[in-house]
């Protein structure tokens, strides 16, 4: 392997790494209702959260299953699958990515702003890449959370609708009166 090669690949691999940032920033901004009820979910609800993702990882390997399948329609089916789990991982990477970002503004006393979100898709793309440590504890963790995360930031919230009180009633102020009927 020649020097060359060695910078190709060190070049690609932060390519990769930028890149995955800024689909995550984008993620963030473009679907903000999505993402936030997915950093919510992380946020107030770690446990389920990482149950959600083993759940869904259990999807994700029944479609990996499918793609090995010899019958075309079936591999076809696996693929739609496994990229529907990786849409609803990024809109859950999106919501962990604003967590980040909003933590690092906690730390320097600012509001959420672009500059703390580039800073937290930074942060969670090169910790994603760390040899070793981010390659094997860190990359499926934060699988498995996003994945739980994205599920519960696609489904709608449930608000609840308060009826509205009519003013109590006052016997000494009469309507009929204030508009000269009596």
């Amino acid at each position: 392997m020649t020097l060359a090669q060695v910078f190709a690949i060190v070049g690609l691999i932060l390519l990769s790494m930028v890149t995955w940032a800024c689909i995550l920033a984008t993620t963030a901004l473009l679907l903000p209702r999505q993402s936030s009820k997915a950093e919510t979910t992380l946020e107030g609800a770690p446990v389920a959260s990482f149950f959600g993702g083993l759940g869904m990882m259990i999807i994700l390997l029944f479609g990996l299953v499918l793609i090995q399948v010899p019958f075309p329609p079936v591999r076809v089916l696996g693929v739609l699958l496994v990229l529907a789990l990786a849409g609803i991982m990024t809109i859950g990477s999106a919501g962990l990515v604003r967590l980040i970002g909003k933590r690092i503004g906690l730390m320097s006393n600012e509001k959420m702003t672009f500059k703390s979100l580039f800073r937290g898709s930074l942060i969670f793309s090169f910790g994603l890449n760390v040899p070793i440590l981010g390659w094997l504890l860190f990359s499926p963790l934060a699988l498995i959370f996003t994945l739980g995360a994205g599920i519960a930031g696609l489904f709608p919230s449930q608000q609840v609708i308060t009826p509205q009180v009519p003013p109590p009633y006052n016997p000494d102020y009469d309507v009929m009166g204030s508009q000269g009927v009596k």
